[in-house]
C-alpha cells in the first residue's frame, strides 16, 4: 500500500497506484465489486475518486513542497487514518 500510495504522490494520474489503493482500502472484503468498477471505466478512471485517492492527492497539494520524511507521514497517513 505505501509503494502505491507513493507512486501515486509523484504521480498524481497514476491510475494503476490508484486502483490498488481503492482495492486496498476502499474494497478489502470485495474484489468483485472492485473488479465490477474496475472494468466500468477505463484506465482506473472508477478510483480516482475513491476516498482515500482523493484525501492523498489534496494532501498532495497542500503539501508540494514536502520533504522525504514530511511525505511519508502524508502518505503513511491516509492509510492508517492518523492525521
Amino acid at each position: 500500500m505505501l509503494v502505491a500510495a507513493l507512486r501515486l504522490w509523484i504521480d498524481k494520474g497514476g491510475s494503476l497506484a490508484a486502483a490498488e489503493l481503492a482495492r486496498l482500502l476502499d474494497y478489502p472484503d470485495r474484489p468483485d465489486d472492485w473488479l465490477a468498477a474496475a472494468l466500468s471505466e477505463p484506465r482506473g478512471g472508477a478510483f480516482m475518486g475513491a476516498s482515500p485517492v482523493v484525501e492523498l492527492l489534496e494532501r498532495r497539494g497542500a503539501l508540494s513542497h514536502a520533504g522525504m520524511l514530511q511525505t511519508l507521514d502524508a502518505v503513511i497517513s491516509v492509510g492508517f487514518g492518523s492525521a
